[in-house]
C-alpha cells in the first residue's frame, strides 16, 4: 500500500516539491519546468549537444517517455506506474530516472526482444511513406523487415522440447513456475503443445 509521503496529490505538488523528493537523480538529469509539463533529459555534449533520453509529465500526470528521438512504448512505461501511463508516487518517477537513466537504455525483460520490436515499429512507419510508384525500394525494404522478424522466432531443440513436455506433463504449475524465472528459454504452454505435435516424429 502506498504510503502518504509518497503519493504526488497534484501536478501542482509535482512542481513543488519534485527538486526535493528527487533531488540525487538531477546529478544526471536535467529539469524543466513550465505551465503545462515538467520535463527531464538527459544530454550528449560529447559532440553537437543532443537529448538521448527525455521524461515529459503532463498536467494530467500522463507520463511519456522519449529516446533516441522515438517514443518508447506505452507497455514498457506502465511497468513502472499504477494506472496506464499515469504517474501517482514519487517512488514511480524515481524508478522512471534509474531505468531510463541508465547507459544505455536496456529492455525491461528481454533486451534483444526490445530492440528488435523497436527496429521493426521504425521499419514500418518507413515502409508506409513509401508511394505505390516506389515498388523497388518498398519491395527491397518488405524483405529486409521480414528478415529481422525471423531473428525474434524462438527455436527450441527436440531435446529441449522433449525436458519440458517431461516437466509440463508432470506438473503444469511446476513448468509455468520454472517458465516465469526467465532463467530458460522456453515456450508457453499453447506453444508446447503445438510444436509437440508438429516435432513428434524428432523425439520419439
Amino acid at each position: 500500500m502506498t504510503s502518504a509521503v509518497d503519493k504526488i496529490l497534484s501536478f501542482a505538488d509535482l512542481k513543488t516539491y519534485c527538486r526535493y523528493k528527487i533531488s540525487k537523480h538531477l546529478k544526471s538529469w536535467q529539469l524543466v519546468q513550465e505551465r503545462s509539463m515538467v520535463l527531464f533529459y538527459k544530454l550528449d555534449s560529447t559532440s553537437a549537444p543532443k537529448i538521448t533520453t527525455s521524461i515529459k509529465i503532463t498536467e494530467d500526470l500522463r507520463v511519456r517517455v522519449f529516446a533516441s528521438n522515438h517514443r518508447v512504448e506505452e507497455r514498457h512505461v506502465n511497468l513502472f506506474l499504477d494506472n496506464e501511463n499515469v504517474l501517482s508516487n514519487w517512488s514511480q518517477l524515481a524508478g522512471l530516472l534509474n531505468f531510463f537513466g541508465s547507459d544505455p537504455i536496456i529492455s525491461l525483460n528481454h533486451s534483444f526482444d526490445y530492440y528488435i520490436a523497436e527496429s521493426l515499429n521504425n521499419l514500418y512507419r518507413c515502409l508506409d511513406n513509401f508511394s505505390d510508384e516506389d515498388d523497388s525500394r518498398g519491395s527491397k525494404l518488405g524483405f529486409l523487415i521480414n528478415q529481422i522478424a525471423l531473428l525474434g522466432c524462438q527455436l527450441y531443440s527436440p531435446q529441449t522440447l522433449d525436458v519440458a513436455f517431461s516437466i509440463y506433463l508432470s506438473s503444469s504449475n511446476c513448468y509455468k513456475e520454472i517458465r516465469s524465472l526467465n532463467c530458460l528459454t522456453l515456450p508457453t504452454e499453447e506453444e508446447l503443445v503445438e510444436l509437440m505435435n508438429k516435432n513428434s516424429k524428432n523425439l520419439y
